[in-house]
């Protein structure tokens, strides 16, 4: 088991990946080829990948990235995740957009706005249950097709149904 810390980058161009060695070596680090991961907009193959990777070590490593929205996901559930997957593998994230990037001001940030936030746009999985939903499917066939509970399914319409009166109220009042 490696106990040296070591430098990572995560990227999704090779422009990016370019920007993040130059930023690197202007902080005196050096990120060796094998500890550059790039995945296509939208996929995470290599930052999984990448995580266990720094799983292997005893940290603390360091994550060079252009900004922390390259860790966003397709939902805030996903972003939290992602975050939360850097803290626990002990990476120390250094963001070029974010100089005074903070896990504990970013978590609050994003839990306070899922307080905000309708259940169903939280997960892809209820925004999907949604969909099917209103296109005629039951909640027996969403619970097949996703894997989640029927509670869950019931969860994910009733916020649906609430945001979406919510909304009409608000038109009525203007």
């Amino acid at each position: 088991m490696m106990c040296e810390p070591r430098n990572f980058a995560y990227a999704h161009s090779q422009a990016v990946m370019a920007g993040l060695r130059s930023y690197a070596d202007q902080r005196r680090a050096y990120i060796r080829s094998d500890y550059e991961f790039q995945d296509e907009p939208g996929e995470y193959t290599a930052f999984k990948r990448m995580l266990r990777t720094a799983g292997e070590s005893k940290g603390p490593d360091t994550l060079y990235i252009e900004s922390v929205k390259d860790l966003a996901g397709t939902c805030l559930d996903d972003f939290k995740k992602n975050l939360q997957a850097v803290e626990q593998a002990r990476m120390k994230v250094k963001s070029i957009a974010e100089p005074h990037y903070d896990y504990f001001e970013f978590m609050t940030v994003i839990e306070a706005m899922e307080g905000f936030t309708p259940i169903y746009q939280k997960s892809r999985q209820y925004s999907i249950a949604v969909g099917m939903m209103l296109m005629g499917a039951t909640a027996e066939e969403v619970c097949g097709k996703l894997g989640i509970s029927e509670a869950e399914v019931y969860e994910a319409m009733a916020s649906y149904k609430r945001a979406e009166q919510s909304e009409e109220s608000k038109e009525s009042e203007e």
